[in-house]
């Protein structure tokens, strides 16, 4: 859930697709949100796609984070309306691989920096049944920044396995993890 505003916009998934719908401030289905019947649905690739996350911008546009066939970051930004924001990544959407090893990654949280950077955390399979908490860094264009960590991409692996749950951003632009930690299979 995330507010926009005085409307509250409540998020997941249905038929492997990233959906959102937008409510006004008394619960009421707001019909003038998305293609006009108040949601918005988004598939990456016609795989299972899972929203996990969204935050709102100031400008009121919509970032929306989770994992694309449970093995890949999956973000897209829709519009204050709820249209794909086509100044963002690919049309609107953004699939980023973080190739820590072959296999499961997935994103659980999403923030924006007062610089209009988006960083998305989650975990990675790194060897079997082993995970590390993982965050990335885009642009405010979609693009992943390779300025941050190692080429866009930071990796905890310090210990037993580790997801990525929670992400905030200090004042001073300096990012906070909450992370799980421990015995984890998936």
């Amino acid at each position: 859930m995330a507010l926009q505003g005085d409307q509250i916009l409540v998020g997941g998934y249905a038929d492997g697709d990233f959906v959102v719908y937008r409510y006004d401030e008394v619960g009421v289905l707001d019909t003038t949100f998305g293609d006009g019947d108040g949601h918005i649905e988004i598939d990456f690739n016609g795989g299972d796609d899972q929203l996990s996350s969204m935050a709102v911008q100031e400008d009121g546009k919509i970032i929306l984070a989770g994992s694309s066939n449970s093995n890949r970051f999956a973000l897209a930004r829709c519009t204050a309306d709820g249209l794909l924001d086509t100044t963002f990544g690919s049309s609107g959407t953004t699939v980023v691989d973080v190739a820590v090893y072959a296999g499961s990654e997935s994103c659980w949280d999403v923030a924006q920096d007062q610089n209009g950077s988006i960083i998305a955390v989650g975990q990675a399979l790194v060897g079997q049944g082993q995970y590390d908490a993982v965050a990335i860094r885009l642009t405010s264009s979609g693009d992943l920044d390779t300025d941050f960590g190692d080429a866009g991409v930071f990796q905890w692996d310090n210990g037993p396995s580790r997801r990525g749950q929670g992400v905030a951003i200090q004042p001073d632009g300096r990012i906070v993890l909450g992370c799980t930690t421990g015995p984890q299979q998936g």
